[in-house]
This record gives C-alpha cells, structure tokens and sequence, in this order.
C-alpha cells in the first residue's frame, strides 16, 4: 500500500472517530438537556399571557426558576419543533420538572384549574362578592346576577377566565337542572325556585329537606302563611346579612317578602338554593307537619298541631336561655 494510500486510510478513520465522536457528544448533550432534573425545589405555578413568544417564555421560565437558563428552553424548544406551538395558560410544575417534560406540558395546554366553591343557599349579592374577591379572575362584572338564576357548586376556572362568563356557566347549569327535573306542583320554574330557596334557607339538614317543603306544601294547601323567618330578613336587607336578632316590628312590617304577612311566596327567591333543596321543593315528605322549630343540635322540631308546636317552643326557649348564661 502506497503512503499516499496509508495516510488517505488514516484521515478517513480519524475523520470516522471524530464524526462518531460528535454525534455521541450530540446525543450526550441532547440527553443532558431533555432529562436533567429542573432547579426548582417546590411547585411553581408559570402564567403564559396570550400573545407571549418563545423567548418571552424562555424567560418566564427562568424567572421563575424553572429551568437554570432561558437559553436551554429556548434550544430545546427550537430542536423539538415546537417553538411556534406553546400555549397560553396557567401551569402548575412540580418540583425538578425536566426541560424536556417542562415544555411537553406546555405544548399540551393542559392548564392549572383554580376553583371557587358557591355554598348552597348564598344570595345572588353575596355570590356577586365572592366572585369579584376571587384572584386571578378578570373583574368584568358590575352587577349580581338575578336572585335565584345561580346554580351553587365548586366551579372550576383557569386563570385569566373572565368573571362574567364563570357567573353564566353557573347560570346555564341551573338552567339545565330545572329543564331536567321540571317544575310539576309549580306554575312555572320561578315559583319553584322560590320555594326550594326558603328550604335553603330555613335548614342545612340534608334528611330534613323533605320534612320542611313538606311543612311549607301543607301551609299552602290550606291556605296558612308560610311564616318563614329568612323570607322577613331577606325583606330587610335584600340579601345581605341582617347582623341582629329579627324584631317584633320586622314580623309586623308589610313587606312583600314578610310571609307572616302576606300569603302564598314571595315576590322572587330569596336565595340560590342547590339541587337538593329543588329535589326536595318537588318531593316534599308524606307527612301532615304544619310546624317547625329549632331545636337547638342544629335541627328541628316538627309538629302537627298549634298545640305541640308551642310545647316545641317552649324547648327551644329553655334552650336559648340555658346557652345565654
């Protein structure tokens, strides 16, 4: 073999060696960058505006101690092809998050859920002010939604989510419930959801429910006044909290929602009452209650007769002065 031959040989396999060489650097360092495990030491949440580019994420990241340099986010995106696909959103990244599994979730736009919990029997102006308190929604609402319009759940949201558009999903649901249940015993849906929000108001007992519509259906039947306590603070204050026992003029005051004065329901609801109150609304007990009292365990007492109800009364009274010593 000639020398010229040898050395040609020689350059051809160092040129091999080094080529192998690079490539092994290559998907040393690809590796590297995919799979090291990410700084952060806790949870971090990364918000990505509408609009944010790839390096303004890059950047986000870093900032928040995702990853040890923008630069590398940047790399990676650009090699995985997916600089142009990252998505807008809330992500909540546990801690030592991959770069590589970092911008997979970014990718797939399965953004953070928040929620907000709208207890079951609250007024359209208290959920119109837990709504414009809760962070991260956009404050787009100036007003409380219609009494009694307001279907009360743990309502998920992401970030950015408009209050506005939260308070009609709330809306749509209840919408759907009452088309699902209908309003059988009841004029129309109003009536029934007027009905079902002085249940609400009157016990937070699930088995009790069926026993107070029962009470309520009765009254109605023979022509008595419902006499609901909420319906009179509900008069006073339209929806807010009354801070203060309720006074013998407030039982007399001619009110339309005072139903120690008026017959039949109110005007409206005077709360947003949940599916079971509306269930119940339609499916009172089979019972003959006409009467019902606290009973101080945070239930009540029912009774028949004017007779047994004053009995019951009177408990609750020994009750209360008991507890006020």
């Amino acid at each position: 073999m000639s020398h010229r031959r040898l050395s040609f040989v020689k350059v051809s396999v160092v040129s091999a060696l080094l080529l192998a060489m690079a490539a092994v650097n290559a998907y040393a360092g690809w590796n590297w960058l995919k799979d090291t495990t990410g700084p952060a030491l806790e949870a971090k949440y990364l918000y990505i505006k509408p609009g944010s580019g790839l390096i303004r994420i890059a950047w986000l990241a870093e900032q928040e101690g995702l990853v040890r340099d923008s630069r590398y986010f940047r790399l990676l995106a650009t090699l995985r092809g997916d600089e142009s696909a990252l998505k807008a959103g809330e992500y909540k990244i546990p801690p030592g998050t991959s770069l590589d599994s970092l911008i997979s979730t970014i990718v797939d736009g399965k953004a953070f859920q928040r929620s907000i919990t709208v207890p079951e029997g609250l007024s359209s102006i208290e959920i119109y002010t837990l709504v414009k308190s809760t962070e991260f929604l956009v404050d787009d609402i100036n007003f409380a939604p219609a009494e009694g319009t307001v279907m009360p759940d743990t309502w998920n949201y992401a970030r950015g989510d408009r209050a506005s558009g939260l308070i009609r999903r709330m809306q749509s649901a209840q919408q759907r419930f009452l088309k699902e249940v209908g309003h059988e015993g009841f004029n129309n849906f109003d009536e029934l959801v007027t009905f079902a929000s002085i249940i609400e108001k009157e016990t937070g007992e699930s088995g009790e429910r069926s026993l107070v519509s029962a009470v309520f259906h009765n009254r109605l039947k023979r022509g008595m006044r419902l006499q609901s306590d909420p319906t009179i603070i509900y008069g006073i204050t339209g929806g807010e909290k009354l801070g203060r026992p309720i006074r013998r003029s407030d039982i007399r005051a001619n009110t339309p929602y005072n139903t120690y004065v008026i017959k039949g329901l109110p005007p409206t609801p005077i709360a947003n009452p949940g599916r079971d109150a509306i269930r119940a609304a339609l499916n009172p007990a089979a019972v003959d209650y006409l009467y019902f009292v606290a009973s101080g365990d945070g239930g009540h007492r029912f009774a028949n007769t004017l007779e047994a109800h004053n009995q019951n009364v009177a408990l609750w009274r020994k009750f209360e002065r008991a507890n006020q010593r």
